[in-house]
């Protein structure tokens, strides 16, 4: 295990910043709990995910039926994230990119906090909650209304639609985890910003850039089940944190 220290950037950290050309940044629920946006695990962890029926709801075997639980459920998130400003870390973020030869962002949130910061490329792990998915083509739409209204179109080819989600029971496709993947195994350097770890595959990146030699920092309130793979835990509000760091 690394360094844990409190909301303080060492200067290991830096002098590794300045040296490094490859840079992932891999951001979890945390890096928007500031703005609103409800997390799954955590010490900011929102009531919305202490229903035990959640999960179930939100699964690849109830979503086609389009209960109105759904609706409400989607409809209440959807409505967060369209109101939710970007925060001081997703804004610092973006005007980082052009400082290394290869950036990139790899998210495990559900919210477009980074593409509205204007950060280009983010490789989203589990879909955004602002667009569906057409069941028959695979079209991708923005919701401009909301879940209820949307889902009583259909796609131009005829096809129903669903959340651009991965959900509660679906495998990630090989095809995305693969590019992230190759993204953690490349990568001269990792910063984790606001993830528990816990959500699989993509809690396993920290560990698959150690392997390959990367050195890794990692942004949190406390410390998580993935901190021993990390150089530097720096502690504290990733709003405090990252704007100081980059």
């Amino acid at each position: 295990m690394g360094k844990i220290i409190e909301n303080t950037i060492p200067d290991e950290v830096i002098t590794k910043l300045n040296q490094v050309n490859s840079l992932v940044v891999f951001t979890g629920a945390g890096i928007s709990s500031s703005a609103g946006i409800p997390t799954l695990t955590g010490p900011r962890c929102s009531p919305i995910w202490e229903y035990n029926f959640i999960n179930d709801l939100l699964s690849a075997e109830k979503i086609p039926g389009k209960h109105i639980l759904h609706l409400r459920l989607l409809d209440n998130l959807l409505e967060k994230v369209k109101t939710a400003p970007p925060t001081l870390a997703h804004l610092s973020l973006a005007k980082i990119a052009n400082k290394f030869t290869n950036f990139h962002i790899v998210s495990q949130n559900f919210d477009d906090l980074h593409q509205r910061a204007n950060s280009n490329g983010c490789l989203m792990l589990h879909g955004e909650i602002t667009k569906t998915r057409c069941l028959n083509c695979n079209l991708l739409e923005i919701i401009e209304t909301n879940y209820k209204m949307h889902w009583q179109t259909k796609c131009r080819c005829g096809g129903a639609w669903r959340p651009d989600l991965l959900l509660f029971d679906e495998a990630m496709s090989e095809k995305l985890w693969q590019q992230a993947e190759n993204l953690a195994q490349s990568c001269e350097m990792l910063v984790a910003i606001g993830s528990s770890g816990q959500v699989l595959p993509g809690g396993l990146l920290p560990a698959i850039a150690r392997r390959r030699g990367a050195f890794l920092v990692e942004i949190n309130l406390i410390p998580t089940e993935i901190t021993p793979h990390f150089h530097f835990t720096i502690l504290g509000s990733s709003d405090e944190v990252v704007p100081k760091m980059f």
